[in-house]
């Protein structure tokens, strides 16, 4: 997968399934599976979501190249709608092999009750078909999810396009490429994952900078100068800047069009960076925390210290939130029942509250090399904490703790940094004291408006273990 930034609305590739032997004895039942394969289709797509359509699959061959195609596509995943019972070992082998999620579709055309008709069994049977399917997917060790319902009922679209995208999500993360500066935070036990784990259970690969090379010689092309000084006066009218001097701003544009090059030549969807220390021969004249924030503004993720796990969670998290942020939970307030977040990754502007401040500063953390830095406080509202938390066997988790970002007063005295408070919806000690139960790491990945349902679908098409703490 070219797992880079997001764009364009979600696609999924739409699987109808079919009984060969109706189609032998009973050929115009054939008519009225079409029209409802038409139906679901025209629905989808009306939700937001563009299928790709390929015609009735009743036995291996034919489903072996609707998945063929469905993979050439990239399709966020395979919506598998059971038109009439259909045998599971048709699908079963080519569904199960592929990457892509699945999603199996329990639905029917008509309700089937009292009143109705004998001949009305075969155009309502599709049930049994998803039910033989999703026993033998199963078996087989396939992480998949199930949507039922009727097309009349008011839930069933949003639950359809709730679990595509968990769906998207869920593949964006595990098949995430970052872009590593820096090695990981020495001594950072819970970013880690030794031996390969990374790409062998999460299949995150980690694609390192080389710091000994000049970082503005990615590509660079004469007129970089003029566009570094054209983005940093247009910046200086969105950000205020008043403790940057322009030519700080400047050198921190030329890192963001550098960076964002890399990237994407790369196909890297996410970045994280640790300067503590800085390597031997060390390149950078700053850390580029201002370029970075930029990034994730377009929906690139970002963590900080070197941890792959989280850049890729933020990244995939942006997927369906669009203001999301890497952050840590700092220091508790009692009083208020919240917890201080910042972030030394930088922020995405989409979650701040007011104008964006541009700071430059030295921070002793970084052995006195310059940051260069968007700060400023993050925005009330009801959002998500999310963490992906690797257990013991080889397993992981996606914990989740809903709450509301509290309103930063003006005479806030935290500094001039990346600063909010996070009050969960149960009390803050029952909740940061669950959270480490379950092996929380200290990284997590803020979204508002985040659902938890669609973080456990997430979790269901990534075979993690979910943990809803509030």
């Amino acid at each position: 997968m070219n797992e880079s930034v997001r764009s364009g609305s979600l696609r999924v590739g739409l699987l109808p399934l079919y009984f060969k032997l109706y189609d032998e004895l009973i050929p115009d039942r054939r008519i009225g599976a079409e029209a409802y394969h038409a139906l679901l289709a025209s629905l989808i797509e009306a939700a937001g979501v563009t299928p790709v359509n390929v015609p009735v699959c009743r036995v291996k061959e034919e489903v072996d190249d609707a998945i063929s195609l469905f993979e050439t596509e990239n399709v966020d995943c395979v919506v598998v709608l059971n038109l009439s019972y259909s045998p599971s070992m048709e699908a079963v082998y080519s569904l199960s092999r592929t990457a892509l999620p699945v999603l199996l579709l329990l639905t029917t055309p008509d309700s089937y009750g009292f009143s109705s008709g004998a001949s009305e069994i075969d155009y309502n049977q599709g049930l049994l078909g998803a039910q033989d399917l999703a026993a033998m997917l199963r078996r087989s060790g396939k992480n998949f999810a199930a949507v039922s319902g009727h097309t009349n009922s008011p839930e069933f679209l949003p639950d359809v396009v709730r679990t595509i995208t968990a769906a998207a999500v869920s593949r964006r993360l595990k098949s995430a490429r970052v872009g590593m500066i820096g090695e990981p935070f020495r001594g950072m036990g819970d970013i880690q994952l030794g031996g390969g784990k990374m790409k062998d259970l999460l299949g995150i690969d980690a694609v390192k900078f080389d710091m000994t090379r000049d970082p503005l010689s990615y590509g660079f092309t004469g007129d970089v100068d003029a566009n570094a000084s054209a983005m940093a006066d247009a910046d200086r009218e969105i950000f205020f800047a008043g403790k940057a001097p322009r030519d700080a701003l400047v050198r921190a544009e030329k890192y963001y069009i550098s960076l964002r090059r890399w990237l994407s030549d790369r196909s890297l969807g996410s970045v994280t960076m640790n300067f503590t220390p800085p390597p031997k021969n060390n390149m950078f004249d700053h850390v580029p925390q201002f370029a970075l924030s930029k990034l994730m503004g377009e929906g690139y993720g970002a963590a900080a210290d070197g941890d792959a796990m989280s850049a890729a969670l933020s990244a995939a998290l942006s997927t369906a939130y669009s203001a999301t942020t890497p952050v840590s939970m700092f220091c508790p307030d009692w009083k208020s029942e919240s917890v201080y977040l910042s972030s030394r990754a930088g922020v995405n502007p989409r979650c701040l509250s007011g104008q964006p401040s541009v700071t430059v500063k030295k921070d002793p953390l970084y052995y006195g090399l310059e940051t260069i830095a968007m700060t400023g406080a993050l925005k009330a509202g009801y959002a998500g904490l999310v963490s992906l938390a690797p257990q013991d066997f080889d397993r992981f988790d996606l914990i989740y703790a809903g709450g509301e970002m509290l309103d930063v007063p003006g005479n806030c005295r935290a500094g001039d940094s990346v600063r909010g408070w996070f009050r969960p919806h149960i009390p803050l000690n029952a909740m940061l004291s669950a959270y480490s139960e379950n092996g929380g790491s200290h990284h997590l990945v803020l979204s508002w408006c985040a659902d938890p349902e669609l973080i456990r679908l997430a979790a269901v098409f990534s075979g993690f273990g979910f943990v809803k703490l509030c």
